[in-house]
Protein backbone atom coordinates (compact mmCIF):
# COMPACT_ATOMS: atom_id res chain seq x y z
CA UNK A 1 0.00 0.00 0.00
CA UNK A 2 1.01 3.32 -0.31
CA UNK A 3 1.77 6.47 1.64
CA UNK A 4 -0.49 8.95 2.51
CA UNK A 5 0.23 12.76 4.20
CA UNK A 6 -2.64 14.41 5.41
CA UNK A 7 -2.50 18.27 6.26
CA UNK A 8 -5.23 19.27 8.60
CA UNK A 9 -5.98 15.08 9.94
CA UNK A 10 -7.06 16.66 13.39
CA UNK A 11 -10.59 16.98 12.33
CA UNK A 12 -13.38 17.22 10.01
CA UNK A 13 -12.81 15.62 6.13
CA UNK A 14 -8.64 15.19 7.27
CA UNK A 15 -9.75 13.18 10.19
CA UNK A 16 -11.88 10.95 8.29
CA UNK A 17 -8.99 11.09 5.40
CA UNK A 18 -6.67 9.31 8.21
CA UNK A 19 -8.88 6.81 9.35
CA UNK A 20 -10.02 5.68 6.07
CA UNK A 21 -6.23 5.72 4.87
CA UNK A 22 -5.21 3.37 7.98
CA UNK A 23 -8.80 1.02 7.21
CA UNK A 24 -7.43 0.66 3.84
CA UNK A 25 -3.66 -0.56 4.84
CA UNK A 26 -2.03 2.53 3.81
CA UNK A 27 1.03 4.11 6.31
CA UNK A 28 -0.73 7.11 7.08
CA UNK A 29 1.17 10.53 8.01
CA UNK A 30 -0.93 12.96 10.08
CA UNK A 31 1.08 16.83 9.89
CA UNK A 32 -1.55 18.62 12.59
CA UNK A 33 -0.90 22.27 13.97
CA UNK A 34 -2.85 21.80 17.26
CA UNK A 35 -1.32 18.94 19.62
CA UNK A 36 -4.51 18.18 21.05
CA UNK A 37 -5.49 16.36 18.09
CA UNK A 38 -1.78 13.89 18.55
CA UNK A 39 -3.30 11.15 21.27
CA UNK A 40 -6.04 10.36 18.84
CA UNK A 41 -4.24 10.03 16.07
CA UNK A 42 -1.56 7.96 17.51
CA UNK A 43 -3.92 5.90 18.86
CA UNK A 44 -5.61 5.08 15.56
CA UNK A 45 -2.01 4.24 14.26
CA UNK A 46 -1.33 7.18 12.50
CA UNK A 47 2.12 8.65 12.54
CA UNK A 48 2.01 12.30 13.49
CA UNK A 49 3.97 15.55 12.96
CA UNK A 50 3.06 19.05 14.28
CA UNK A 51 3.85 21.97 12.36
CA UNK A 52 2.29 25.34 10.86
CA UNK A 53 1.84 24.97 7.09
CA UNK A 54 2.06 28.07 6.49
CA UNK A 55 5.80 28.07 7.55
CA UNK A 56 7.37 26.60 4.89
CA UNK A 57 9.85 25.45 7.20
CA UNK A 58 7.55 23.64 9.01
CA UNK A 59 6.72 21.46 5.78
CA UNK A 60 10.60 21.80 4.19
CA UNK A 61 11.60 19.52 8.03
CA UNK A 62 8.69 16.72 6.97
CA UNK A 63 10.42 15.55 3.69
CA UNK A 64 12.91 13.02 5.05
CA UNK A 65 9.87 10.68 5.78
CA UNK A 66 8.03 11.53 2.47
CA UNK A 67 8.67 9.40 -0.40
CA UNK A 68 7.87 10.88 -4.01
CA UNK A 69 5.02 7.97 -4.23
CA UNK A 70 3.35 9.06 -1.63
CA UNK A 71 -0.19 10.85 -2.03
CA UNK A 72 -1.01 14.43 -0.22
CA UNK A 73 -4.01 15.36 0.98
CA UNK A 74 -4.95 18.65 2.37
CA UNK A 75 -7.66 20.09 4.06
CA UNK A 76 -6.34 23.29 5.14
CA UNK A 77 -4.70 26.76 4.37
CA UNK A 78 -0.45 26.93 3.48
CA UNK A 79 -0.88 24.84 0.29
CA UNK A 80 1.04 26.89 -1.75
CA UNK A 81 3.67 25.54 0.78
CA UNK A 82 2.54 22.04 0.39
CA UNK A 83 2.91 22.59 -3.53
CA UNK A 84 6.39 23.73 -3.31
CA UNK A 85 7.13 20.54 -1.45
CA UNK A 86 5.88 18.28 -3.38
CA UNK A 87 7.42 20.28 -6.15
CA UNK A 88 11.25 18.83 -4.13
CA UNK A 89 10.11 15.59 -4.17
CA UNK A 90 8.76 14.77 -7.99
CA UNK A 91 5.21 14.33 -6.29
CA UNK A 92 2.25 13.98 -8.84
CA UNK A 93 -0.34 13.51 -6.58
CA UNK A 94 -1.31 15.92 -4.54
CA UNK A 95 -5.10 16.31 -3.15
CA UNK A 96 -6.13 19.77 -2.58
CA UNK A 97 -9.56 20.07 -0.61
CA UNK A 98 -11.00 23.37 0.01
CA UNK A 99 -14.30 25.84 0.18
CA UNK A 100 -12.92 28.39 -2.22
CA UNK A 101 -15.88 30.47 -2.95
CA UNK A 102 -18.37 29.21 -0.88
CA UNK A 103 -20.65 31.96 0.36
Amino acid sequence: MSQWIVFGAGKGIGYDLVQYGLQQGHQVIAFIDNAKYKTQLTQIGAQVIEGDTCQYSDIKNTLPVISNNSIIFSTISGNLNIIKSAETLNMRRVLLVTSVGLR
